[in-house]
């Protein structure tokens, strides 16, 4: 506590152990000084947030393989933070939170990602300053999903996957459109995960959103209907893609935009030739293929 900026905390406990602090942890929730903090614990800790927490010069905090004790919990440390400005949440266990709700006005940097949001839970991301966002948790399609005020976006990198719990899903909420119609801001876009959801999208081009301002998209698997989403990106520049097959449509940005593309995770020979001669081809002002 004396002048301390910089401080890495790793925790010794069995799974899912609930921890009482020690004056001296506890004092880490109250250090004035604290610039960056780190969490850390394997397997898990049930962590509880001290009531009277007070980080007012925390710009970083990273937590990692960590189990929140419940909702308040969580809203505890978010208000105990005013100026925090990065937030990243590592594989923490979020199953037993009833709602995650990160609406924070001096965000600029949110990570959650390699944890599972149960059904019940509601998550709420509302943040209107942010600048770069990873969102790669698993959450099942009766999950409420928000995402709200994130037009300062300028970075996104997300895993969208369902685990389907019932046969009856109708929530838009969750709906793969509305999630990357919160994105769309967007100039450098990283989607991953490509489940039959947005497989579909791909297909049905008057579903996918504009995204006006993105000039780098790389996206995961997809064998049918990518040429769709490059007609909604006027801007593109850079695609890297596991793309395996030639597209049905010719698009025209293809020709006239795209000046770098980066092809990986080849797998089929005959495809991977046609498609590189195809690109070849099609890309009228291209610079780089790899």
């Amino acid at each position: 506590r004396h002048g301390v900026r910089e401080l890495d905390l790793i925790f010794q406990s069995g799974t899912f152990e609930t921890r009482h602090f020690t004056d001296l942890e506890f004092g880490v929730f109250t250090c004035k000084t604290l610039l960056t903090l780190r969490l850390f614990n394997l397997p898990s800790l049930v962590l509880t947030i001290p009531t009277h927490s007070c980080l007012p010069n925390l710009k970083g905090f990273h937590l990692t393989f960590l189990k929140f004790s419940d909702d308040e919990s969580i809203r505890r440390l978010l208000s105990s933070c005013n100026s925090l400005e990065e937030l990243l949440v590592q594989s923490c266990e979020l199953s037993n939170l009833n709602k995650l709700s990160v609406c924070h006005p001096t965000f600029k940097r949110l990570t959650i990602s390699g944890g599972y949001i149960a059904p019940s839970c509601e998550v709420e991301i509302n943040i209107p300053n942010l600048v770069f966002f990873d969102f790669g948790c698993v959450y099942c399609t009766e999950t409420r999903l928000s995402l709200r005020n994130l037009n300062s976006l300028s970075e996104a990198c997300t895993y969208i996957g369902f685990i389907a719990m019932s046969s009856n899903y109708c929530n838009d909420t969750n709906s793969v459109f509305d999630v990357m119609r919160a994105l769309n801001c967007v100039q450098s876009f990283h989607l991953t995960g490509i489940c039959s959801e947005i497989q579909a999208m791909l297909q049905r081009p008057s579903l996918i959103p504009e995204f006006p301002n993105l000039t780098f998209l790389k996206m995961g698997t997809c064998n049918a209907g990518w040429e769709n989403m490059f007609v909604r990106c006027p801007c593109l520049e850079t695609l890297a893609s596991e793309l395996e097959r030639t597209p049905k449509k010719y698009p025209s940005c293809l020709r006239h935009q795209i000046k770098a593309i980066k092809i990986f995770a080849l797998k089929r020979k005959d495809v991977d030739f046609q498609l590189v001669e195809y690109l070849l081809k099609k890309a009228g002002v291209l610079e780089s293929l790899t």
